[in-house]
Formats: C-alpha cells, structure tokens, sequence
C-alpha cells in the first residue's frame, strides 16, 4: 500500500504497473542489502513531480533494476544495480525512502522477476534516451541515476556483462514505455 509521507502526494501513480503478470512475472520477496543507503540525504533521492504538480522523492522507485547481492539464509539480498556490470535480478516494486517510503525503514522489498512479464514503466525510471527505436534495457555504464532503466547492448550474457532486465515492446509517449522482463525463470 502507498503511504506516501504528505497529503500533497496522495495521488502519486505507481511508476511500475503489471500488465500482464498474472502467470508470466511474480513478485519476489528480498532484503535491502545494508550496504544500500535508506537515508534521506538529498544526494541519494531521486525527485519526481507528479501530473498534479506535487513532488516526491524516494532513493528506489518501483521499476528500478536491482541487482542480487548475496543470497541470505532467508531471502536474497539485493541492491540497486549501479552500472552495466551488475547482473539485473528484477525490478523494484516498491517506493523506497525519502518522502514516498513505503517500507518505513525495514528492510524487506518486493522485486518483480519472470520473463515474459510485461509492464507499463512510468517516467523518470527510464531514460529520456529510450524510445520506440531502443530494444534492450539495462543499467548502463554512463547512467548518472542508479537503477535506471536505459538502452543498453547486450554482448555477451554468459560472461555477464552489459545484462538487459527488460527489452521494449512498444513507447506510449516521452514519459511511458511498455516493456517485458527478460529476467528470472
């Protein structure tokens, strides 16, 4: 449930929305890696101003890529995926920090897996670079934003480098794409 920290939020849209996920993707419950910073400094939020004009600010956003970190005794660790040499395990389900914190400082998150899942991402999780044209998407190696879907070339997967988490389908507009997940099993 969204519980977004102010009033002037309460009509903020979910950036990452199943389309077709009812058998194709499934949200898999994971742990933050401690490593990831939770805290509101400004230098780890990334802000967004909605259709209403209020705006929130959160470190993840649902539809970032994460990346496994470490597989724990009870659920996998992960983190948000930095650069293309981060292998993509999923994307974020759910708002994480900042004023739009749906996890309110614990450290369980939601990632979303399974190929063949198709999903409408929101702006600003992807790139302003990614349109109808892009096929595969990733993290790439010049992203300023972490866990930001953009293109990216995909070389050679076994060696695991420059991995795609999603490739497009279809771009709706300059602040929405549709894409399906190439991630999980």
């Amino acid at each position: 449930m969204l519980r977004p920290k102010t009033i002037a939020l309460v009509n903020q849209r979910r950036t990452l929305r199943p389309l077709y996920a009812q058998t194709q993707a499934y949200p898999y419950a994971a742990q933050l890696s401690s490593a990831q910073s939770l805290t509101d400094s400004a230098e780890c939020m990334i802000a967004l101003t909605g259709a209403d004009g209020a705006a929130g600010a959160a470190a993840i956003w649902p539809g970032a890529v994460l990346t496994l970190t470490d597989q724990g005794q009870a659920s996998e660790i992960v983190e948000l995926a930095d650069d293309d040499s981060d292998r993509p395990f999923g994307l974020s389900a759910n708002f994480v920090g900042g004023t739009m914190d749906e996890l309110n400082g614990h450290p369980e998150i939601g990632a979303w897996r399974g190929r063949g899942g198709v999903f409408e991402v929101l702006a600003p999780v992807f790139a302003s670079n990614v349109d109808a044209n892009s096929n595969m998407l990733g993290v790439a190696s010049s992203s300023t934003v972490p866990g930001q879907l953009d293109e990216v070339t995909v070389t050679d997967s076994d060696a695991g480098t420059t991995l795609a988490a999603a490739r497009i389908i279809s771009a709706l507009s300059a602040k929405a794409i549709i894409v399906e997940l190439v991630v999980g099993g």
